[in-house]
């Protein structure tokens, strides 16, 4: 009867452990910090200013701020609005906002994906470019691709 009670509860101590294990969630990566000043360069094809300025804040996962785009000189080309949302490997999906400069410009879609690793935030991008014609009509879409590294100010 002894031996029965003892392999009866070591059993059922067995058993609680791995009733307790299951169901726990697998630990989430860290979610980065991009908040702060970012200086680097855009690498592509294209057209492109010579270097960027993010200057981000971030509340939770959501990460907004303004874009600084520079030329070979040092002045600036044109600014922006940046807003994106990190998830859960620590990725950053983002859309950055640039205002016409010009009544040629339609709109300019610029989006990518960044990553903080240390102090370097590394990512790619896409960009799309609508202009008008002389008449006003829509004439062309000019698009591009390539990736960028920056690091803090």
């Amino acid at each position: 009867m002894r031996r029965f009670v003892c392999v009866w509860g070591i059993g059922f101590f067995v058993l609680s452990l791995f009733v307790l294990g299951c169901g726990n969630d697998p630990p989430m990566a860290a979610s980065s910090s991009f908040e702060g000043e970012w200086l680097g360069r855009l690498v592509g094809s294209g057209e492109y200013p010579d270097s960027v300025v993010f200057n981000l804040e971030q509340v939770g996962k959501q990460v907004s701020g303004e874009v600084l785009f520079f030329s070979p000189n040092g002045s600036t080309i044109v600014t922006g609005t940046i807003s994106g949302t990190s998830d859960k490997t620590g990725n950053l999906d983002f859309k950055i906002f640039i205002p016409p400069p010009t009544a040629l410009i339609i709109f300019t879609t610029f989006s990518g994906v960044a990553r903080v690793s240390g102090n370097v935030m590394t990512g790619t991008y896409e960009v799309w470019i609508r202009i008008r014609d002389r008449f006003g009509m829509p004439l062309i879409a000019y698009g591009g691709s390539g990736h960028f590294e920056l690091r803090p100010l």
